[in-house]
């Protein structure tokens, strides 16, 4: 984007809510362009507003919030990962052989889990990217063929690998369970959409997430519909006492 075209879209988010990373990447599925780009997005957010931002979450291109309080969620939390989310599973047995994947999982603690609504200290976020850099500069490694084009899905390990090995998650107690954000619908298949009636219990607040996943990328979808009457600010009260009526 042009120094132009990232200052109207930031204009248009709502005048200094919004920033947009300039440099951007071409995103595959599975791949480590997903997980490259959210490192891109939080090295924006620090330029834009330094020191400013206590964590960072992932959120999905096709996922959409629902409910309001996901940031206290974020900060009584502090990061996502559980003692669930420590395993070790057959997609790994690919995984672990990327030579990065060996490189942040140096006390042999692995895990899996999916990266929508996780979340993270932002410190956590900018020592696992320079560590990533770090490792890129070494002869011999290109950043499209041993990061972008990485395989299976390194968004699911590389980085909570780093933190469950180096960084929070190796010093703390875990909690029992993960604590993402956003509500994946798998029950229905990874292809399939959200059901509606997942969409109203997330709103409702009878689920413990905030954000669900997998939403159309279409506007005019009658489940993007529904979501946008479901996050539509409420209309003001009505005024009291009212307005007297003009004399006749």
């Amino acid at each position: 984007f042009a120094a132009s075209e990232l200052a109207s879209f930031e204009a248009a988010g709502g005048g200094g809510r919004v920033t947009l990373s300039p440099v951007r990447v071409t995103v595959e599925r599975s791949r480590g362009s997903i997980l490259y780009a959210h490192l891109l997005n939080f090295r924006q957010l620090e330029a834009a507003w330094p020191l400013h931002c206590s964590h960072g979450v992932l959120q999905a291109s096709n996922s959409m919030w629902v409910r309001p309080g996901w940031e206290a969620a974020v900060r009584t939390a502090g990061f996502s990962l559980g003692q669930d989310a420590v395993r070790w599973a057959p997609p790994l047995e690919v995984a672990a052989a990327h030579p990065f994947y060996r490189n942040v999982t140096t006390r042999g603690r692995h895990s899996w889990t999916y990266h929508e609504g996780s979340f993270y200290p932002m410190n956590e976020l900018q020592a696992f990217r320079a560590r990533l850099d770090a490792w890129l500069t070494a002869p011999g490694r290109e950043l499209r063929r041993d990061v972008l084009q990485a395989f299976p899905f390194p968004e699911e390990f590389w980085l909570q690998n780093y933190v469950l090995n180096e960084g929070r998650g190796g010093h703390l107690a875990l909690p029992v369970r993960t604590r993402q954000l956003c509500l994946r619908d798998d029950a229905r298949g990874e292809t399939q959409l959200v059901s509606p009636a997942m969409v109203d219990a997330t709103a409702s607040g009878a689920t413990e997430y905030f954000a669900v996943k997998r939403v159309p990328r279409l506007v005019d979808h009658p489940i993007v519909r529904r979501i946008a009457q479901l996050t539509r600010p409420a209309a003001p009260p009505p005024r009291w006492p009212p307005t007297a009526p003009p004399p006749l």
